[in-house]
């Protein structure tokens, strides 16, 4: 058998994570803005995203030195949707790890009151499961009064004692950074698996592309058949006009001329919503055919 055969037939053989009765797509900064450029309302907002992506082009704002702009931006946009919750999403390239003054930052620009939340990113996916117990306890001793929620990558190390740490420390939350669902395929059963059992809610954020090259299917669909429930994508990593898509019931994108690239985008975050209900009657077949 060779590998492609191989390897399609462990994933067919392998059972999903089993899915959440409670999914929804929440939106992100770069959507929140979108929505009010076009006058579109996005239709479920119980929580929101404050992204901040940082690459080589403005890695230098990404320390503590840059904080103050930073932390009066995400209080501007709480403040404009107080019914909203919003979680702090650090975006930045896979296996990252952070320095201590970009370690600084995520904390300061969270020391705002306008969200209940304190967003606890590990300094690294090789951090060990007693570092990771002193970095939560200390967050819950300096921001009692927030519900404090750890942040992994989906290959963290060390993952079942972190989540045995979680419970522990009565964590109810748990935000998972996006990464790639082919290459991390056994990654994303094992975490999502894990916090299924402990039952603490899975949070993942930074989606992105927002649909794959060949088929236009939207990649929401690998976190949602994970177990994820409450999803939203990250920043474009680049640039530049294309196709304007609009999202149909198949879960695939399709090209449109009757609409601006700002209304495609909230059409396509609040359809995502009146799908999800939907993924459960979806076999795996129909699944993998969407997204392998």
């Amino acid at each position: 058998m060779n590998q492609k055969l191989e390897g399609d037939k462990k994933r067919n053989e392998t059972k999903l994570v089993p899915l959440s009765s409670q999914q929804f797509i929440i939106p992100n900064t770069q959507e929140i803005d979108l929505s009010r450029k076009c006058g579109r309302q996005i239709s479920v907002m119980p929580y929101a995203v404050k992204s901040f992506k940082f690459d080589k082009r403005n890695m230098n704002k990404f320390n503590s030195s840059g904080v103050s702009e930073m932390k009066e931006g995400y209080r501007t946009i709480c403040n404009l949707y107080p019914n909203s919750n919003f979680l702090l999403h650090i975006q930045v390239k896979e296996r990252t790890k952070f320095t201590p003054s970009q370690m600084r930052f995520i904390e300061e620009v969270q020391d705002i009151s306008e969200t209940p939340f304190f967003c606890v990113y590990e300094k690294s996916f090789k951090q060990s499961a007693n570092d990771f117990r002193q970095q939560i306890s200390e967050a819950k001793k300096k921001h009692s009064d927030k519900e404090i929620i750890p942040a992994v990558e989906v290959y963290t190390e060390s993952d079942k004692n972190k989540i045995k740490i979680m419970k522990y420390f009565g964590i109810k939350k748990c935000i998972i950074i996006y990464r790639n669902y082919k290459k991390y395929d056994l990654e994303w059963k094992r975490l999502m698996g894990l916090l299924d059992v402990a039952e603490i809610s899975r949070f993942v954020l930074g989606v992105t592309p927002r649909y794959r090259r060949k088929n236009k299917a939207s990649i929401l669909l690998a976190p949602l058949r994970f177990g994820a429930n409450y999803v939203a994508h990250g920043l474009p990593w680049s640039g530049g006009k294309g196709s304007v898509y609009v999202l149909g019931n198949n879960w695939i994108y399709n090209v449109t001329q009757n609409s601006t690239y700002p209304a495609s985008r909230i059409q396509a975050l609040n359809k995502s919503n009146s799908l999800t209900p939907q993924i459960q009657n979806l076999s795996v077949k129909q699944i993998e055919t969407l997204l392998y």
